[in-house]
């Protein structure tokens, strides 16, 4: 949760930063930046092992439950 919150504070500030710097580009920053969370939300799910971790751990339970 800490690290979300400090990738959406630097965000606000990336966006407050370029507001000042160039009002016309923030369109395009912004932009940019829906761009880069769309990319990182696919990698977070590419990463994803949950699916496989709850297959080995129902592996390990019929084997030693004798299932």
């Amino acid at each position: 949760m800490r690290r979300k919150r400090e990738r959406l504070d630097g965000f606000f500030d990336d966006v407050k930063a370029k507001a000042k710097r160039d009002p016309e580009g923030l369109v395009s920053e912004i932009d940019d930046w829906k761009k880069a969370m769309d990319e990182w939300e696919w990698i977070e799910k590419s990463n994803d092992r949950s699916d496989e971790v709850e297959t080995l751990l129902d592996l390990a339970r019929s084997w030693t439950l004798g299932g």
